[in-house]
């Protein structure tokens, strides 16, 4: 029987049939925060440590439940599916999906009833908290109206061992509360009347995440988003993804992406450059910055003309994609700004390179 196979190009595992017989597991996370998450969104997830510092509830059993679920419910009709496989598990004659794990992301692709969802997990960066980003395309002919809702089940207890100890109590004295827009647990919640402890035990609370409007509205939230997408569309291209407080910086080096001494463009890198439009299109209110950078080596004029050239080159591929031009800011920099010593030949070639900044409009 056939489940997946390896995507070489794209260095993801892709498993095309959900119902494998054991849960296939990728992981996320940084040093500060890590998760496991399986190719139907069971999995947990934790600070620092696995065993003393897990924040997401997960039995391992043949059921690989609880997880990351993101429900999908047609209003008109009552129907309701999920964005993984699991945990409703629709008949796979008329659910279609698709699970990628990448290096550090996981994405799933789901079909069913004339809608097409893309769920993705990462983990951000250096960050301490993972990000779970939904697209939903309506590919029916027909208005649809649909509710969205994501599911998780906090642990009561950062020990995996002591949280599963009793577990039916420990559900008990936990409380969960949504206060404006944060996420916050109580741990023996149930004491929260009493006006001293009992037991030797107190309430202590724990803030879990935001939620809502405010969060999903700004512009640090507009840049999680293209800032997941772009990792996941530019994996193994050699493009390099840094992220700011208040953009996204893309290193394209020049070795992938232009012939030797020239302004021409690889055909080997449309690819990469269509996925860059793919997601400059889909998030279109923002600034384009594209530079073009040399090493030191040669006259200056002939860098900033190179330079120039090749910005200007990137910009007019990416505005073929769809692009409109009057988001762009193309620039010629030369051997300005390097980012490693031009004394040797490997810093010379990093040197020279293109980079796209991405900047929301406020």
């Amino acid at each position: 029987m056939r489940y997946g196979y390896f995507d070489e190009q794209a260095r993801e595992y892709v498993i095309t049939r959900p119902d494998t017989p054991a849960p296939w597991a990728n992981y996320l996370g940084s040093p500060e925060y890590g998760a496991l998450i399986s190719n139907n969104a069971g999995g947990y997830s934790f600070v620092r440590s696995g065993a003393n510092g897990r924040l997401l509830r997960y039995v391992f059993n043949q059921f690989d439940q609880p997880g990351r679920y993101l429900y999908l419910r047609d209003n008109e009709d009552g129907d309701f599916w999920s964005a993984s496989w699991q945990p409703v598990g629709k008949d796979l004659e008329t659910y279609r999906s698709e699970c990628r794990h990448g290096t550090g992301y996981t994405k799933m692709l789901a079909d069913y009833s004339g809608i097409h969802s893309e769920a993705v997990y990462y983990v951000p960066l250096d960050a301490s908290h993972e990000v779970w980003l939904l697209s939903v395309t309506n590919q029916s002919e027909k208005r649809r109206e649909l509710t969205l809702t994501g599911y998780a089940e906090f642990t009561s207890n950062g020990n995996y061992e002591q949280d599963q100890v009793n577990l039916q109590y420990s559900q008990f004295i936990t409380r969960t509360l949504f206060d404006r827009n944060r996420v916050r647990q109580q741990i023996h919640g149930n004491l929260d009347a009493q006006s001293s402890e009992v037991d030797a035990k107190i309430v202590i609370e724990r803030f879990f995440g935001l939620a809502g409007a405010a969060v999903g509205g700004g512009v640090g939230y507009y840049l999680d988003v293209q800032e997941a997408e772009l990792r996941a569309e530019l994996a193994s291209t050699g493009v390099s993804v840094e992220r700011t407080d208040d953009s996204i910086r893309l290193i394209m080096p020049g070795n992938i992406t232009f012939k030797t001494d020239s302004a021409d463009i690889n055909a080997g890198f449309y690819a990469t450059l269509n996925s860059v439009a793919k997601v400059l299109n889909k998030y279109s209110n923002s600034t384009v910055m594209v530079m073009g950078f040399t090493d030191n080596t040669g006259a200056d004029a002939y860098n900033m003309t190179l330079s120039k050239q090749r910005a200007t080159a990137v910009a007019a591929y990416l505005q073929g994609q769809g692009v409109k031009s009057t988001r762009f800011e193309i620039m010629g920099m030369g051997p300005s700004n390097p980012i490693a010593s031009n004394a040797t030949a490997a810093g010379r070639q990093q040197n020279r390179r293109v980079e796209i900044k991405i900047i929301p409009n406020k």
